[in-house]
């Protein structure tokens, strides 16, 4: 598996804001304390950042919980279900400590009140920029390999497509286990990794792992799942945490995972 250090681009940031005071605030804090360029678009309603986001990528999305066409926590779901493994920083003005909780529980990377902005913008540019993919050091690397990824449900399987691709691999895809061990024994040389959902048709994403590692020992594998995968679940698979990546996932997440096991 080689590694190529590449220059970090510059990180792409959708602000999801309708106020035109707090979206010149924001603007303002990134032109002078980021120390490096990004690239901040924006959009003033939910339904403009979904259709924004279905011919653009982001690499981070700010989003305000009082939209003219969304409200409250609902907003984020909303979000989360149009952007998929991007991670998304709640910057609100509703300081209520129980959206705030309910924000982390439904997946926000970072909750911030706009109170609190204007007074800590090296805050909010540092978790900006850590959680930006192009701006740590892990994701300064781009990958040559092949991974074998094998999830039903299309939407899940083109996004997975989608940040794999980034990360710089190349990607052979399965709907179904016999599919994919198809693909295996057809490409066995250039595939680096079994990379493949828990719940499948047929036979579970175990299962499959399972059988590949027996046709193929010195290949990796990693499992995908909405829920913790127990021991007892794995069928006679050598288990290490690391080998269960739970949904939902950000491409930086599923970066420092690939890197891990591929080291």
């Amino acid at each position: 598996m080689a590694i190529n250090l590449q220059t970090p681009r510059t990180p792409k940031v959708l602000l999801v804001e309708d106020d035109p005071e707090d979206v010149i605030i924001m603007g303002g804090i990134f032109k002078e304390c980021s120390g490096r360029p990004i690239t901040l678009e924006v959009a003033g309603s939910l339904t403009a950042a979904i259709t924004k986001s279905a011919t653009e990528e982001y690499d981070l999305v700010l989003l305000d919980l009082g939209l003219p066409d969304c409200s409250g926590a609902e907003t984020l779901h909303q979000a989360r279900e149009a952007l998929p493994g991007t991670p998304i920083i709640v910057v609100t003005g509703m300081g209520d400590p129980d959206v705030k909780r309910e924000c982390l529980d439904r997946g926000a990377k970072g909750f911030m009140e706009k109170s609190a902005v204007g007074s800590s913008e090296a805050d909010v540019v540092s978790t900006v920029l850590r959680l930006c993919p192009g701006s740590a050091a892990d994701m300064q690397e781009k990958h040559d390999g092949t991974i074998l990824l094998v999830e039903d449900d299309p939407s899940a399987r083109a996004t997975i497509q989608r940040l794999l691709r980034r990360l710089g691999y190349s990607v052979l895809a399965s709907a179904t286990p016999d599919g994919a061990l198809r693909l295996a024994s057809e490409h066995v040389d250039e595939i680096a990794m079994l990379m493949t959902d828990v719940v499948l048709p047929g036979m579970t994403g175990c299962e499959l792992a399972s059988k590949f590692e027996r046709l193929y020992p010195k290949k990796a594998f990693l499992l995908m799942s909405g829920y913790s995968v127990d021991a007892k679940d794995v069928g006679g698979l050598l288990m290490d945490p690391q080998h269960v990546l739970l949904k939902p996932f950000t491409r930086i997440e599923l970066c420092q995972r690939l890197r891990q096991i591929l080291a």
